[in-house]
Parts: structure tokens; C-alpha cells; sequence
């Protein structure tokens, strides 16, 4: 999980991806995800939400100034979760 940080020092995003210090499986990373109660494939996520802007291997959604960015590893389907970003 990475933190990033307006100019006054307040958390204005929250990126989480593939461990950085140390060698993580794919499960591993799956298994990360399904505790934050996240699909790790595309298709899942599109059907749990259906209003979502699919753009080939992203996926956005937004509320008000709330936004999530998800990147999948291809544009295919069955593509797998590579990381997401929740800025607000």
C-alpha cells in the first residue's frame, strides 16, 4: 500500500499493488485483494459494477470527487488485477 500526499501533508490517495519489499505470488496478491473484498478479475469486478467506465485494461469509477482507478494486466476479460488507486 502506498500513501500519496497533497501539499499540505494530507493523505490524498491510497495505491495498493504487488508487494514492493519482497517477492509475492500472484495468489499472494489475490489473497490481499479478497480481504478488501475485491474481485482480482476484470469481468467481476464489471459485473459487481455494472455503471463502471471500462477503458480496455482500466477500469474508473466515480462518486462525487471520489475516484477509483483499477489497471488489469491485458483488456481481456478474464484479466487479473495488478493494482488500483482510491483518489479523494
Amino acid at each position: 500500500m502506498l500513501l500519496g500526499f497533497d501539499r499540505q501533508g494530507v493523505v490524498n490517495s491510497i495505491k495498493i499493488t504487488e508487494s514492493m519489499f519482497g517477492a509475492q505470488t500472484m495468489s499472494e496478491f489475490n489473497a490481499v485483494l479478497a480481504s478488501y473484498n475485491l474481485p482480482a478479475i476484470k469481468s467481476q469486478l464489471l459485473e459487481r459494477y455494472p455503471n463502471a467506465e471500462d477503458n480496455f485494461d482500466n477500469i474508473m469509477l466515480t462518486k462525487g470527487t471520489v475516484m477509483l482507478s483499477i489497471n488489469f494486466d491485458s483488456y481481456d476479460d478474464d484479466a487479473q488485477l495488478i493494482d488500483l488507486t482510491l483518489q479523494f
